[in-house]
């Protein structure tokens, strides 16, 4: 056992080595003995800092294989960011956040929806508490394809809304075009279903913000969509979030009509499952 802790042993040092220029320069005393002081004290606070984070154990979870008390502590979470209130607007970006509170004992590995949580344990012996949400809920989309377009065009959408569709998409209106003129061989593209994750409702515990939790929580929810075989995740948010969603290698898609809300998309490839493998390895407890 150390007869002395890192903490003194380093204050010790920088003591003597704060005495030593005092001698050396005593017209600077006063700066010296300030600067030296500092040091010490932003030392042991970012030590007592490291040591707590040391002890705290945050582990990632479905919600429900949990039980009915991390149920509540997840509600009260949601609630603490997005309090009730009568006449919300469905056309307000949070409303879905806070529906999601509504869908907690809805849980499950089906992903209609399945709610993400952190928990975390900041002593040994106690309890665990929620510090983290996500909410997932799978939906099934058609892929914009040429199949898709050939149907709008024989529903009787104008040709101008088909080539402006068309280009938001990344499709060839002239391609397009020729499928019209040879119906025959058009019968063959057909519009393809796929299923892709909706994320709603992130939430960080204030205390813990700011500390990569935020993208771990999606870090998450990613590994759960590619265990449930699911190859895109999408998401709404508002424009100050676009960097965060963006730093996880999601793109941001076409602006919607409400001036101040972005969808992101992001597929969900070796490369996103590696690098949420490598945000989640940071919470892994030390041994």
């Amino acid at each position: 056992m150390a007869l002395f802790s890192a903490n003194t042993v380093y204050s010790v040092l920088i003591t003597a080595i704060g005495i030593v220029l005092v001698r050396s320069f005593p017209e600077y005393s006063t700066i010296i003995f300030m600067m030296t002081m500092t040091t010490i004290i932003t030392f042991q606070y970012s030590n007592k800092e490291r040591e707590k984070q040391s002890q705290r154990k945050i582990t990632f979870h479905k919600l429900h294989t949990l039980n009915q008390t991390y149920v509540d502590q997840t509600d009260r979470l949601l609630k603490s960011e997005w309090p009730e209130r009568d006449g919300v607007s469905t056309d307000d970006i949070e409303f879905q956040d806070y529906e999601a509170s509504k869908t907690l004992v809805k849980s499950s590995n089906l992903l209609e929806p399945c709610h993400l949580v952190a928990l975390a344990q900041f002593r040994p012996t106690g309890k665990p508490l929620v510090v983290g949400h996500v909410k997932l809920t799978r939906r099934t989309s058609m892929n914009m394809s040429y199949g898709k377009l050939l149907k709008m065009h024989r529903s009787g959408i104008p040709s101008g809304a088909l080539e402006i569709t068309a280009k938001t998409h990344n499709l060839d209106y002239g391609t397009l075009q020729e499928m019209i003129a040879n119906p025959d061989e058009a019968n063959t593209y057909e519009a393809e279903e796929t299923f892709t994750l909706s994320v709603a409702g992130l939430v960080v515990s204030k205390p813990l913000r700011g500390q990569g939790l935020g993208k771990a929580m999606c870090a998450f929810a990613l590994k759960t969509a590619r265990s449930a075989n699911i190859s895109t995740l999408v998401g709404g948010c508002k424009r100050e979030l676009v960097p965060f969603y963006e730093s996880m290698g999601a793109k941001k898609q076409q602006k919607t009509l409400r001036a101040l809300y972005h969808e992101m998309k992001l597929p969900i490839d070796d490369t996103v499952v590696e690098m949420a493998d490598k945000i989640l390895s940071k919470f892994k407890p030390r041994s």
